[in-house]
């Protein structure tokens, strides 16, 4: 998304948004997946209330921050440098998040038992 901006063709254009589509789908589709199994199936429809809660406060300032890049900066290409900066930053946080809990060298590991594979220790402890 950062590279939006740079696209000086059509074609260049289109290359960047196929290349980047398959990433956007795959993270629309395995959200919910990762949100249930980090939240715990129970917890999911409090998460997704607080999610939409916070989302419908950034979907209220979305004109604010459009009309600053449009009446202000006179360009839309900070926009996108912007949100693909913030994407990249908060990908970046949540791997070093779970780094930094020992999520990721306890729980990210191949699939070989499908009962636990996914769960924290706690969880898996929990129903055995």
């Amino acid at each position: 998304m950062i590279l939006l901006p740079s696209a000086t063709s059509y074609m260049e254009l289109v290359m960047l948004i196929l290349l980047m589509g398959p990433f956007c789908g795959c993270c629309a589709t395995l959200f919910f997946c990762l949100v249930g199994d980090c939240m715990s199936v129970r917890r999911l429809p409090f998460t997704f209330g607080v999610l939409g809660t916070t989302n419908s406060f950034f979907y209220f300032t979305k004109p604010f921050v459009f009309g600053h890049f449009r009446d202000v900066v006179r360009s839309y290409d900070g926009l996108f440098q912007a949100t693909g900066t913030l994407t990249l930053f908060t990908g970046e946080y949540e791997v070093l998040q779970m780094y930094a809990c020992g999520e990721i060298s306890q729980t990210c590991r191949p699939i070989t038992d499908h009962s636990n594979a996914c769960n924290s220790p706690k969880e898996r402890s929990m129903r055995h």
